[in-house]
Parts: C-alpha cells; sequence; structure tokens
C-alpha cells in the first residue's frame, strides 16, 4: 500500500468541502462523481473535507428511544465504518491526506435528508456541499432530484454537481463560466464567481444560452412569430451581457473576463453550442419561483443542468 502524504499546513484561502456519500451502495455512479469533484477542486486550491452519509429513517424518534443502548451502539459501528471507507475512497480518489478533515466522517440519522445535509453544512461551517447526480437522464448529464431541491431551500451553502463519465483537467479549474439568466439574475451571484476567479487566478466567461424554440406546443405558423421572438431575445441577451461584463470589470478590473450567448433549437442545442473545455466549472444561480420565497431551481436554470457537461456550482439565492 502506497504510503500517503503526511499532515501539511493549508496554504492559501481553502474551500470547505462537504460531500454527500452512500458508501453502502456499493455503485460507483453514486460515490465517484462527488468524490472526483473534490480531487479536481483540491488541484485549483487548498480544501478542507468532509464526507457525511444521511439515512433517512421510516420510524418515529419514540421507537428509537425503546432501543437505548443498542441504538447508539448501532450508530456508533456505522460511524467507525463510514470513516473506514471514507479513508479508502479519499485515497482512491487522490485527495491528500493533509485536506482531510479531523473527523473525516459523519453518519447521521432522521427523517428528512435534507435536513440533514442542512445541518451538517452549518456544522463543519462548508463552503460547498457535493451532491452525486442519480436522476440521469442521458448518459453524461444530470437532472437535480429533489433532495437538492429541498436543500436548497434549507441553506444559504452552494451545492455542487457534476454529470458520470466527465473528463476532467489534471490542473483542476482552469475557468469559470457563470450562467447568465434573464428574469432569474442575481448581481450577488456573478460577482462572488467573479471573487473565486481573481482567487484562483483563472479567467470568467459570461454565458447567457438562448434556445429559438421556447415552445413546442403551438400548431399554428410556430417558428415566424418565436424566431421573430428569438432574434430580439439575443440581441436584448447581447445588451444585458454588455452591462455585466462592465459591472464585473469595474470590481476586478484585472480580470480577464469574455461573454457569450449559446444559441440552439432547444436548450440542449443552446447548452451544446458553447464550447466546454475540461477546466470549465458552471456557476449557476437558484431563484425563488412562487410569492411564498420557497427556492426550487429556477425553470431555465434546471434546463441547463439537464444538459450541461461540465461540473457545476448552484448558489441559492440571498432571503
Amino acid at each position: 500500500m502506497a504510503k500517503r502524504p503526511s499532515k501539511k499546513p493549508l496554504e492559501g484561502p481553502e474551500i470547505r468541502i462537504l460531500v454527500a456519500w452512500k458508501p453502502h451502495h456499493g455503485s460507483r455512479s453514486e460515490s465517484s462523481a462527488a468524490l472526483e469533484y473534490a480531487a479536481w477542486i483540491a488541484r485549483t486550491t487548498p480544501i478542507r473535507i468532509q464526507m457525511v452519509t444521511t439515512f433517512v429513517r421510516p420510524w418515529p424518534s419514540t421507537s428509537i428511544a425503546k432501543l437505548g443502548g443498542k441504538y447508539k451502539k448501532w450508530h456508533a459501528k456505522e460511524t467507525q465504518a463510514c470513516a473506514a471507507e471514507a479513508k479508502k475512497s479519499l485515497s482512491a480518489a487522490g485527495i491528500p491526506e493533509h485536506y482531510w478533515d479531523d473527523e473525516i466522517a459523519l453518519f447521521l440519522d432522521g427523517t428528512s435528508e435534507a435536513a440533514l445535509l442542512a445541518k451538517a453544512a452549518r456544522d463543519f461551517d462548508a463552503s460547498l456541499i457535493l451532491m452525486s447526480s442519480v436522476d440521469v437522464t442521458v448518459k453524461g448529464r444530470f437532472l437535480a432530484g429533489s433532495t437538492m431541491e429541498s436543500l436548497l431551500s434549507a441553506t444559504p451553502t452552494p451545492i455542487g454537481l457534476m454529470p458520470e463519465s466527465t473528463k476532467l483537467s489534471k490542473r483542476g479549474v482552469t475557468r469559470l463560466t457563470y450562467g447568465f439568466i434573464d428574469g432569474e439574475q442575481d448581481s450577488a451571484a456573478l460577482l462572488e464567481t467573479a471573487t473565486r476567479a481573481t482567487t484562483w487566478d483563472v479567467p470568467l466567461r459570461i454565458v447567457a444560452f438562448a434556445p429559438d424554440i421556447l415552445d413546442d406546443s403551438i400548431l399554428l405558423d410556430p417558428l415566424t412569430v418565436q424566431t421573430e421572438i428569438s432574434v430580439q431575445w439575443r440581441e436584448h441577451l447581447f445588451a444585458l451581457l454588455d452591462r455585466a461584463k462592465e459591472e464585473v470589470a469595474t470590481a476586478f478590473p484585472n480580470l480577464q473576463i469574455e461573454t457569450e450567448i449559446g444559441s440552439g433549437g432547444n436548450w440542449a442545442g443552446a447548452v451544446d453550442a458553447v464550447k466546454w473545455k475540461k477546466g470549465d466549472l458552471l456557476s449557476l444561480s437558484a431563484s425563488p419561483m412562487n410569492p411564498l420565497e420557497r427556492v426550487f431551481v429556477g425553470s431555465a436554470t434546471s434546463h441547463i443542468l439537464q444538459f450541461a457537461p461540465v461540473p457545476t456550482i448552484v448558489r441559492p439565492v440571498a432571503r
């Protein structure tokens, strides 16, 4: 067995990463993507990483109270097993030991996975929660599930997702791409992404996505009206991108910034029209979708997530 590196002091600002992890499923698709994502970030900047396994129990707390010491022993054994598996998985992912938190793994049980993850993120003071996307719609692409949407309403911590079989740059993150969404735009999220790009010394790309056909349910002459609307929409987006670029350039005069519009016949085509690199990290914002201000992944954000071929960070909007 290869000897792991000894602990060394971290240099520079660290990213505190909480990884939602299911070690007992035995499925690579549910465990590896989040760890590969974490290892990729670790090649970009110092990190502090902790793993958390959640068990959503169907029985009430009163049943646990009746078990007494048996429950405590079971919980302690599960925690120890998770810690042992976490060390193996972190080593296999190539994450140096000096990036591991002293409490390397948690085993939490409760009635809500989102609530458990939100509490773990608060306790760990996480900068980022990494989740594995299991609701796969197309090979290599992901679809956010209900746990993620619930978590976005339960925590202000950004959530990271990565589609399966993603090829990542060995040099870590080499460019940050901010997904500019008209109507769901969050200026604070844009400036936060620019701050991260400056800290990591990588360029920033601001991209707007413009599908040509918004709705294929129209029966009478759908193309004429929608084509005209699409053209006007793209012109509108160019103006918004210019303003966004100016806002970032004013705050970060030394940051390399570029803008781009991805156009296609639908959302998949619009996302694929953008040239993606192995070092790209896409940043998006969630948004409130109703008067009660419950936070969900917005309609456009949800479409982009389904077809994004690169790792993504989704930032909950400030409320």
